[in-house]
């Protein structure tokens, strides 16, 4: 009888697992992008909606309300950014499982992402089944980076990283300001000014301060937008 008991426990409990439905929210600004994110997870019968925001704010406290399995967060939304968010979100649950969508998929974004906890990273051109993959991976307490994007990692975690202050420097070098326009806009020196530029080409093993920008563009340092 006890041998019985047992087998059904089993049964049961067998059962229960196959049924769970991963729980999913959406965080991202474009209605366009998180509606087809909304029709992707309601088509699939392993998922379940769960909430959805459109600012970096909303996704932290719509985290806290629902604690879905997996979120899956856009890194560049209003009041919040993407990575603040999954980094607010992380201190507080180290245990949350958050896949990054990035829209352009800029070297920075994917470093800051895993560094801010994110367990997964996505550009949101993916194919519907990169994404339905990913989901299920995460949930199931494994990282999940396409073969290029992790590559692309363990070359980004090599490189030298530029301070705050070097990429507030060399943003403006890019704009086309003289050292001493950067000292007056910074508030520091001239000296000061010519010792972050020098480090800089050092640290990018560039031959001047166009090539400076041109690589730093390259690498995610800086977004072309962020020059303008």
């Amino acid at each position: 009888m006890q041998s019985l008991f047992n087998s059904f426990t089993f049964l049961i409990s067998a059962i229960a697992m196959t049924s769970r439905k991963i729980s999913v929210a959406i965080a991202d600004d474009y209605p366009l992008v998180r509606n087809g994110l909304i029709l992707m997870i309601r088509n699939q019968p392993d998922f379940k909606l769960v909430g959805e925001a459109s600012n970096g704010l909303a996704a932290v406290e719509l985290y806290r309300q629902q604690h879905p399995d997996v979120i899956l967060m856009d890194t560049c939304m209003p009041q919040m950014d993407g990575v603040e968010a999954i980094a607010v979100i992380c201190q507080e649950f180290p245990e949350a499982r958050i896949i990054a969508l990035s829209e352009c998929g800029y070297d920075e974004d994917l470093y800051l992402s895993l560094q801010a906890g994110a367990k997964g990273y996505l550009r949101q051109d993916s194919s519907l089944d990169t994404v339905v993959n990913a989901i299920r991976q995460v949930d199931s307490g494994r990282q999940y980076l396409l073969p290029e994007l992790a590559t692309r990692l363990t070359e980004l975690t090599n490189l030298p990283r530029l301070s705050e202050r070097e990429v507030e420097v060399l943003a403006l070098v890019a704009r086309g300001r003289t050292n001493p326009q950067i000292g007056e806009s910074l508030n520091i020196s001239l000296n000061t000014v010519k010792f972050h530029v020098n480090n800089i080409s050092i640290k990018l093993n560039a031959s001047d301060r166009t090539s400076a920008v041109v690589i730093a563009i390259k690498q995610g340092i800086l977004k072309p937008e962020s020059v303008l």
